[in-house]
């Protein structure tokens, strides 16, 4: 028997929650409902009252009635959130499950958030269509957000079909998947790869999977790079492959792939060995979707490409990309572990190689010189006459972590969760 916890506005979905609870409880499996409401009444069918949750985080419902409503709704997202952790640490569920509109979804959402990856998440939503950015609800974790068609107010034909559906999803993920991703004694690698970047970093992997590493590899669009700097902070990954630091052009500049901020900085205070390289810094990805008046100032002057038929690739200026040479070279400085830089001299993407629409040898080499200016003497430098996709450089990339690993086994050995 498995048991889900529901995360509901029961001053105002009591009866589509009686009804997921049934249905739930008919299958075989407990329920857990978590009142997040904001009226400051008690709740009926509730498990746990709003109360209980906001004295999780040290607060009370008289300092939530005080405040207004959007004040009301952040503050008991972020203790739903220190609720809904404890009471996973206490194992009091096994998969959780929210049914609301816009806000019963930020606020389940931000409570999900704060769970392991791993942990069955299904948000039942209004919101879950049309024009939005699923980025504020989901963030790097594995939540699914489920379309409700009709307005979750009651139980009629629609609603009666979705909300089962719901229910045997996320019963079905608690008892076929529910594998919590967590710290091991095995050695995991991160690597970080765009389509520009993959042919080397594919080569990489590969090699490393060769010798007998696990890798996990992270599509670096804003989101990725955010997840395997959690996943370092979390002590899973304990070796970086950073081949693609495109979300730190991104994180400068804007475009598509902006969104995963303060990339580097988790390798570096964790001080795992890292093997770095510039993938796709000289670009931002820029989407017709939002309109042109996203992309960068003059862009029709500039080099670009047509990466798809809504992403365009837009080559950065000398003075861009010696900003980014910057940053990133101030976070690599702050590394307490060991850091080879590996430099791709024949282009940091695909389209960037001699002959291809992206190529700029002054621009990729105004980079170069202001990244080695700015980086500590410790911090190894290898120059490679590869392109970043050339198969090659992957397994240059590969051996110059293999190194690291095996010069530090010991240091490396991680203790279970």
């Amino acid at each position: 028997m498995k048991t889900i916890a529901i995360l509901a506005t029961m001053d105002t979905k009591h009866i589509e929650v009686s009804y997921a609870r049934n249905l739930i409880e008919t299958l075989g499996h407990a329920v857990r409902v978590i009142d997040i409401g904001v009226s400051g009444k008690p709740a009926e069918g509730a498990d746990v009252q709003a109360g209980e949750v906001l004295h999780a985080a040290g607060l009370s419902l008289e300092t939530l009635t005080r405040m207004d409503k959007g004040a009301r709704i952040e503050t008991m997202a972020s203790a739903a959130a220190i609720a809904v952790a404890g009471s996973f640490k206490r194992q009091e569920f096994d998969a959780i499950f929210s049914l609301g509109g816009i806000q019963n979804t930020i606020m389940a959402a931000t409570a999900m958030r704060a769970l392991p990856v791993g942990v069955p998440k299904l948000i039942l939503s209004t919101m879950a269509s049309g024009k939005r950015l699923f980025g504020p609800f989901v963030g790097a974790k594995d939540i699914v957000v489920m379309h409700s068609v009709a307005d979750i107010s009651g139980i009629n034909r629609i609603t009666r079909s979705v909300i089962a559906n719901a229910v045997g999803a996320v019963v079905g993920m608690a008892l076929y998947g529910n594998r919590r991703v967590e710290a091991s004694e095995a050695l995991v690698i991160g690597a970080t790869m765009l389509g520009v970047t993959s042919g080397g970093v594919s080569a990489a992997t590969a090699c490393l999977q060769q010798a007998g590493y696990e890798t996990i590899s992270f599509h670096a669009t804003g989101v990725g790079g955010r997840a395997m700097e959690n996943f370092i902070a979390d002590k899973v990954i304990v070796a970086s492959l950073d081949l693609t630091l495109h979300e730190i052009s991104s994180e400068v500049f804007g475009g598509y792939c902006a969104g995963a901020n303060d990339r580097l900085l988790a390798a570096a205070a964790a001080g795992i060995p890292q093997v770095v390289a510039p993938g796709a810094v000289d670009i931002l990805s820029c989407s017709t979707d939002f309109g042109v008046d996203s992309f960068p100032s003059n862009w029709r002057a500039r080099k670009s490409i047509a990466h798809n038929a809504s992403l365009y690739h837009v080559k950065l200026s000398a003075p861009e990309i010696v900003q980014v040479a910057e940053v990133i070279a101030d976070r690599l400085n702050q590394a307490t572990g060991p850091v080879t830089v590996l430099i791709p001299t024949r282009g940091f993407c695909e389209a960037g190689a001699p002959g291809r629409p992206l190529h700029d040898a002054a621009i990729d080499a105004a980079f170069v010189t202001a990244l080695r200016r700015g980086l500590k003497r410790s911090i190894r430098w290898v120059e490679a006459d590869l392109n970043i996709s050339q198969p090659e450089f992957g397994e240059l990339a590969a051996a110059e972590l293999q190194a690291y690993l095996q010069a530090q086994p010991v240091a490396l050995a991680m203790d279970p969760a």
